[in-house]
Order: C-alpha cells, then structure tokens, then sequence
C-alpha cells in the first residue's frame, strides 16, 4: 500500500499558520488512511490488568521512552539568532544594535522549545499483532499479550481516534527552521502544528514498530496518567504465555467478553500465527 498520504498529511500541518489553520485537511486525510485495529504490546501485571478492568491506557511524558530521541524538539539558539537578526535587520536596518537581547531571546526560546516535550502525554500502538520484535521489546520475551483496539465503531470525532497520529521514520531529526522562522516574522506566519510534527518523528531504526501514538496536549505541566481507551476487541496470548499463573487476567477477559487468541510459532519460517484460545 503506497504511503504517499504521509506525506499530503505532513504538508498540510507544516503550511498551517496562525492565520490559515489547515489542520482539519490534515486529518480528513489521515482518517482516510486509519488503520481498522491498532496493537497495544504489554506485561501481564498489574498495571495492565487494572488498565483493562477499567478501559484505559497509559499515557506519559515522550521523554521517559525508551528512545532518548523520542519527540526530541530542538532548535540550536545561534540558527534561531541568526533568523531573528536577519527579521531585525529588514525592519529596523540596524541589527546589531540590539544584538545582546537577540542571543538572550534566542536562548530563552530554544530552551521554551522544548516545553513542549513535556506538555504532550503520549501512548504508543503499533498496526500489527505479530511482530516478532516487538513481542520480544514489550511483552515479557513473549510472556505478555498484546491487545486489540477496532476502530472501525469509533465515530469520527471520538477523542482516542482523532488524536491517533501516524509516526515517520528518518535518519534526520525534523527540522524546525521552518518553526523559527515563523517565531522571528509577523504573528499570522506562526506555525502551530510543527511542534506536534516534531514529536510524530523518530529515527529510522524504529521504523519496525509500525507505530501509531495517541498524543493528548495538556495545558501545563503535570503528572503522567491514565486516559480513557475503547473497550478491546481481542487480546492476543504470546508464544510463552503462562495460563496457569494468569488466571486473573483471563477472568478479567472473560468478563468483559474479549475473544482471546494465542500467538504459536510457525515450523518452517520467522513468523507468529494466532489461534483461537478458549482458556
């Protein structure tokens, strides 16, 4: 399936301003392209059982990923002095009359940049149940389960389907030139979406994870947790799942009626099945 949408999905967060906000294009194309189910990979413990009793997940701060780089917004503060120079220097002919509060700026706003990071509260899925990596990475070395959530009932402007954002994979960290640039010109040119863009790109090497994150903007800083989830479709056993010591967690999906399956390995190549478990 061509992936070309990302890109018709990128452009228009990255030409929305302050004065033309094109955010509504953006995810009209992005719902056209949602997948029908998106994976959660966890531990059976308690956290997760008590996030499935009560259909939620865990939402956290990107900075405490696994990934040091995760939702990394950066602006070096002499780019963005310069870009504030250059704006000065068209307006006022003499930049460098004010060139000691240009760096001061400039430093302040780089360091502000990175608020961001921490005003976003940020839950990771990923669109496949049998990832064989990430079965190992997330879920106990295969002790785990990975649990279904449909979308497909999910009306259009439900909260955990409209801030479902697709993640692109680089071997550049995402430029904010662009995002500095709208900082040092006229207010309507203020680009908005831009931080959000930074925190939907990550290093090339996750690009295994096929994710998709549910992001949810808070007003200032504040504590990691929970946020309502649909109730799952599925939950999925792994290879190395224990039933004799998860009786809780089958009850639990028992009692909300969630089919289980088990995933087993497949004799003659790398790859994971699932079959129906009946418990």
């Amino acid at each position: 399936m061509s992936e070309s949408w990302k890109q018709e999905f990128v452009t228009y967060l990255e030409e929305s301003t302050s004065a033309t906000l094109l955010v509504s294009q953006a995810l009209a194309v992005k719902e056209q392209n949602l997948p029908a189910r998106i994976y959660k990979y966890r531990c059976d413990n308690s956290y997760t059982r008590t996030n499935l009793e009560t259909n939620c997940v865990w939402t956290c701060s990107p900075a405490k990923y696994n990934d040091p780089y995760d939702s990394w917004l950066s602006m070096p503060s002499n780019v963005l002095a310069q870009l504030l120079e250059q704006s000065l220097e068209k307006k006022t002919g003499n930049a460098k009359k004010y060139s000691g509060g240009v760096s001061q700026v400039a430093l302040n706003t780089a360091k502000n940049l990175k608020i961001f990071r921490d005003l976003a509260k940020v839950c990771s899925f990923s669109g496949v149940h049998d990832s064989i990596l990430m079965w190992s990475h997330y879920s106990d070395h295969h002790r785990g389960l990975c649990i279904e959530y449909d979308l497909t009932p999910l009306p259009y402007h439900h909260a955990f389907r409209r801030n479902l954002y697709p993640v692109f994979y680089s071997a550049n960290l995402y430029d904010l030139t662009n995002f500095a640039e709208a900082l040092a010109g006229p207010g309507q040119n203020f680009r908005p979406m831009m931080p959000l863009l930074a925190m939907l790109y990550k290093f090339e090497g996750w690009q295994y994870e096929r994710e998709w994150r549910f992001v949810r903007e808070v007003p200032q800083v504040q504590a990691d947790a929970v946020a309502s989830a649909p109730v799952p479709s599925r939950i999925f056993l792994g290879t190395r799942f224990d039933v004799s010591a998860s009786k809780e967690l089958l009850d639990i999906c028992k009692d909300k009626k969630m089919p289980l399956s088990k995933m087993e390995m497949v004799d003659d190549k790398y790859e994971l099945r699932a079959t129906d478990f009946s418990g």
